[in-house]
């Protein structure tokens, strides 16, 4: 297509895909807010998706890793990736090579509890005790805001922090 509007639209896509992975919604939530007209986004959309440019399972694979290097967990992800538009058929992929072992850097079987636990005993500090009940339950609270399965709170609040930096594999 030689439009000039969509040479623009195209450029601006591009643009955008130079710098982070976008899901297709994004991209074309973008393209609306910039006025640009149906017929222009659709095919657009098309181009891009057949030329690989834009993949909505690598943005998932990006999601992934940045928010378990961020320290959020599995439910909390996956949130992240239903707001940008993922579809659930490509989470599930995504989690279930996880758990297989499919992923580079991710491949512990242990996976989320280890990245909890981090979290635990950077937020807990080496002031902790184990016993003040107010403390334990914020902590346990923040591991929940973090998006993390009350297996993973449980398995990072047991013990001491110091048992547990012994036990701890760096991620």
């Amino acid at each position: 297509m030689t439009d000039p509007s969509y040479i623009k639209a195209r450029n601006y896509v591009l643009y955008l895909l130079s710098r982070r992975e976008y899901s297709i919604t994004e991209i074309a939530t973008k393209l609306k807010q910039k006025k640009y007209l149906p017929e222009i986004i659709e095919p657009l959309l098309e181009e891009i998706k057949t030329k690989n440019w834009q993949s909505d399972s690598r943005c998932a694979h990006m999601l992934l890793r940045h928010g378990a290097h961020s320290g959020y967990g599995p439910i909390k992800i996956k949130f992240q990736m239903q707001q940008k538009g993922i579809s659930p058929e490509i989470m599930e992929s995504l989690f279930a090579d996880l758990n297989d072992g499919q992923i580079e850097d991710m491949q512990d079987e242990y996976f989320w509890h280890k990245l909890a636990q981090k979290a635990f005993l950077k937020k807990a500090g080496a002031n902790y005790d184990k016993n003040d009940f107010k403390t334990r339950a914020k902590l346990k609270q923040f591991l929940y805001n973090r998006g993390f399965e009350l297996e993973h709170i449980s398995y990072a609040t047991s013990g001491s922090p110091s048992e547990q930096e012994e036990d701890l594999v760096t991620l």
